[in-house]
């Protein structure tokens, strides 16, 4: 089994008291370029930049990636290509409609 990695949060300050909670210390914009170079870190190909994704009260509640491991050129655009024209697409409802 490999070695296990753990990413650590720069932006999370723990207190040294164990009664208090962890501080945030960066913003959406500094946390996501930090998983981009993690995952660069990993994904030799290429990572697009994030499709970030809001609440309806405005709010960011995730961020999506598109990584690829190959390193060719080819797949590097094939999945580039592939990946702008998902988030092209309209957003879909999850569930049914009543009639």
């Amino acid at each position: 089994m490999g070695a296990r990695v753990v990413w650590h949060a720069p932006w999370l300050h723990r207190p040294l008291d164990d009664r208090q909670t962890s501080i945030r210390t960066a913003d959406v914009n500094s946390i996501e370029r930090y998983v981009k170079r993690r995952l660069a870190s990993e994904f030799k190909g290429a990572v697009l930049d994030p499709l970030r994704i809001y609440n309806q009260q405005g709010a960011p509640i995730a961020s999506l990636f598109f990584a690829v491991s190959n390193p060719s050129p080819r797949a590097v655009q094939v999945a580039t290509d592939i990946a702008h024209y998902i988030l092209r697409q309209p957003a879909r409802r999850t569930r049914a409609r009543r009639r």
